[in-house]
């Protein structure tokens, strides 16, 4: 079964798709949003879609460990990041901020990388299992898509599942102006 999500976000339709349908079934998850809209505008962060994936294993088919999918739009505030070297600064900022309170983050490592014919910025956080990918949406704002490992048990063996599921994720990451995903 192949889940796809699509977001407008103003003129652009953002869209992440699966060959596995997310375990949540109340997955957060809005259809349109506009980037000048007050919540958007106000907020550092709006998570505009959030999904999960479960893992089950072992003969009491228990979970041992969840893959989080979110979609966040961030406002850069006065800090303009329509340019790649802009925004690399903003994630670097953004991320001493939010990892501040977190011994031994390690340091951010930063890669620019080329998905559906869009440059995106990728770094990792692994202490918390985290990856993200971002990409200018606007002078002020950009979307940032995480990928989280949440581990339930000991058994790492999911966490290969898991990658690969990502790997398919990220492959499908895709921002295209409306008027073109529509023809």
């Amino acid at each position: 079964m192949n889940k796809k999500f699509s977001i407008e976000i103003d003129k652009q339709i953002f869209s992440v798709s699966s060959s596995v349908a997310p375990d949540d079934e109340l997955a957060k998850y809005r259809a349109s949003v506009s980037l000048d809209a007050k919540e958007i505008a106000d907020s550092k962060s709006t998570v505009v879609l959030s999904v999960h994936w479960k893992f089950r294993d072992g003969l009491l088919n228990k979970v041992a460990g969840i893959l989080e999918l979110q979609a966040i739009i961030r406002n850069s505030g006065a800090h303009n990041v329509a340019s790649e070297g802009a925004l690399k600064e903003e994630i670097q900022r953004y991320m001493a901020y939010e990892l501040s309170d977190i011994s031994n983050a390690g340091p951010l490592s930063i890669d620019t990388v080329d998905i559906n014919q869009r440059r995106w910025l990728k770094y990792a956080v692994p202490k918390l299992a985290m990856t993200e990918y971002s990409t200018a949406l606007s002078d002020n704002r950009y979307l940032t898509v995480q990928f989280a490992l949440v581990d339930d048990a000991d058994q790492p063996e999911w966490k290969g599942k898991a990658r690969a599921l990502i790997e398919e994720l990220v492959k499908s990451l895709n921002i295209d102006l409306a008027s073109n995903s529509r023809a």
